[in-house]
């Protein structure tokens, strides 16, 4: 494995905890917002 397949690797692996992070955060947002 080349140090590009792991950079590679990594970023797709970050990309999908960010997503995770992220839909996780906005489904807060929206339930906080509409329980006002």
């Amino acid at each position: 494995m080349t140090v590009w397949d792991q950079l590679a690797q990594y970023l797709a692996s970050g990309l999908v905890v960010g997503g995770v992070y992220a839909l996780i955060g906005l489904g807060f947002v929206i339930v906080y917002s509409v329980t006002r």
